[in-house]
């Protein structure tokens, strides 16, 4: 294949303030039967353009797919901040190529997020949901290798749980691909849940050595016993429809419908006068036998305990490493 027709590649348009460069690379298979993402097998050489633009950068493979791959910019904020309108936002969980797995940097960003919109007194809703393909994979587990991190990790994962419940807007998770472990958690610490069909939902710690205690906070209040040990125990993943059976979702929809559901419920909050939305949204969390700050920080000595252990040191490393544990 191996030609340069950079001609017939559209250049990215460059502000006033910006300056665009490209580079020209030529790529090669090791192998004629490997595989290379949605690239024809027919073609063993190809070309790859990278355009600078900025601080972004745009990957074109120049084929007769005309293929464009948007990497991650690392400059590109964790959490995104859309003003839907005066009284929504959207916050975006912004780690895509990591399956926006949670970082300290993510979660401090999130949790900011979270205050500034708040402070708004005219924003009455508040809509989460990630990029790419999945909401939210839970807790980067490289964190949990550096004490330290892992340490910080958690407080922030407790903070971030007790800033979303303990808000005074109304919270929406917009869920699709999957929401597992503490990704699970964010979920269930909203107020509404609304979930694509194919999304699998579950929290495999118990499979990394982990516990899963600060989300417990929230599933005890959501879900029977009987439910809670089978998700907990077995650690398997649930469909999005068995999850709005056990109550830990509230509407299920196809894909393409997320969206338009998601602005049915805000639509529907919106009708009730903001006094008396925030003050049932108090009384529910007073009327509970006790609160879930108490419940966050008792649950979170349990969190550090399991995260210290021989178990999950050896759990995290067998994910890490992609083999089986070896529990002893």
């Amino acid at each position: 294949f191996g030609r340069n027709k950079a001609d017939r590649i559209q250049m990215p348009e460059a502000g006033r303030d910006q300056r665009a460069e490209v580079l020209h690379l030529q790529l090669t298979r090791d192998h004629p039967r490997q595989a290379l993402p949605r690239v024809p097998r027919a073609f063993d050489q190809f070309d790859l353009l990278v355009f600078h633009l900025g601080t972004a950068l745009i990957y074109r493979l120049v084929t007769p797919t005309a293929l464009t791959i948007h990497l991650h910019d690392p400059h590109m904020p964790n959490v995104l901040i859309e003003e839907k309108n005066s009284r929504v936002t959207i916050l975006t969980l912004n780690r895509p190529e990591r399956r926006n797995a949670l970082t300290i940097e993510l979660l401090t960003e999130l949790t900011d997020a979270l205050d500034r919109v708040a402070a708004d007194s005219q924003k009455r809703v508040l809509i989460l949901r990630g990029a790419g393909k999945v909401f939210c994979a839970g807790l980067d587990l490289n964190e949990t290798t550096v004490s330290e991190r892992a340490h910080r990790s958690a407080e922030m994962v407790a903070k971030t749980l007790l800033a979303i419940s303990q808000t005074r807007l109304i919270t929406i998770a917009q869920v699709h691909g999957a929401a597992l472990a503490g990704g699970a958690g964010l979920m269930s610490a909203c107020d509404f849940v609304v979930a694509a069909e194919d999304t699998k939902i579950g929290y495999p710690e118990t499979r990394r050595g982990l516990v899963a205690a600060l989300v417990l906070t929230f599933l005890r209040r959501q879900l029977r016993e009987r439910d809670i040990r089978e998700l907990l125990f077995t650690a398997e993943l649930i469909e999005a429809e068995r999850a709005r059976e056990i109550g830990l979702v509230n509407r299920v929809v196809p894909p393409n419908e997320l969206e338009n559901e998601t602005q049915r419920i805000v639509a529907a909050v919106l009708q009730g006068a903001p006094g008396a939305l925030a003050s049932t949204k108090k009384l529910i969390e007073a009327l509970s036998s006790s609160s879930v700050q108490e419940d966050i920080e008792r649950a979170l000595r349990h969190h550090m305990e399991a995260r210290e252990s021989v178990e999950a040191r050896e759990g995290i490393a067998a994910f890490l490493e992609k083999r089986l544990p070896n529990w002893t």
